[in-house]
């Protein structure tokens, strides 16, 4: 199995300890590392559970609400938390015109600091996002230098993942989070992250096209 870390015993005293010592200890060890994993494992099914928890909430949020732009303010604070991000961007893709609108900015790491409008370099992102169908995760400055340029017009932050927002197959936008660290984001949080992605899509999707009937009425 893998190694998971060591247990050491000393003594000053030659021949101190025997080979069944050398065996009940390695079975101690092999229970202890067990006993760790398996505990830790428990932490990150609880975590996770509360994560798709509070989707579910912020899906309920946007669904219910009457005025789409502001509950999309509301969920936003939420997102950067439940996956302890540092900064964020949700952009709304536009295929006819291929422009990008923002719909939400938070954090320390974007330069865009109001929402409605198109940073530059975005459009492209999201555009790129969007054609992989599927999460991106990007490394600022370790890109292509032509990502890299697109990369650093939106964001100061050193990591960004990219969750595309899809509605029955229809890119509807994109959700960005940006990080300070490369290990803040494991496999799990890009599986639940791309399922938010896209329950969000729907439930804003549903709002907006709402929110039009009840102005035309």
């Amino acid at each position: 199995g893998a190694v998971y870390g060591f247990i050491n015993c000393d003594s000053d005293i030659a021949g101190e300890y025997s080979e069944t010592d050398a065996i009940n200890l390695k079975l101690f060890a092999d229970q202890a590392a067990i006993a760790i994993e398996n505990a830790r494992l428990h932490d990150e099914v609880e975590r996770h559970l509360r994560q798709l928890t509070k989707i579910t909430e912020l899906t309920r949020k946007v669904l219910v609400s009457s005025n789409v732009n502001e509950v999309i303010q509301k969920v936003s604070e939420p997102l950067l938390r439940l996956f302890d991000a540092n900064s964020l961007i949700i952009t709304k893709w536009e295929a006819t015109t291929k422009i990008a609108s923002c719909l939400s900015v938070r954090g320390e790491g974007v330069k865009l600091k109001v929402a409605n409008e198109t940073p530059a370099g975005t459009s492209s992102l999201t555009e790129l996002v969007l054609g992989q169908k599927q999460a991106m995760f990007f490394e600022n400055g370790g890109e292509t230098e032509e990502l890299n340029r697109l990369i650093v017009r939106a964001f100061t932050d050193t990591y960004i993942l990219a969750l595309p927002m899809m509605v029955e197959e229809i890119p509807f936008g994109v959700i960005f989070l940006g990080f300070n660290k490369k290990g803040q984001v494991s496999v799990d949080d890009i599986t639940i992250g791309a399922y938010a992605a896209n329950q969000l899509a729907t439930a804003i999707q549903k709002s907006m096209m709402l929110e039009s009937e009840q102005t035309l009425t």
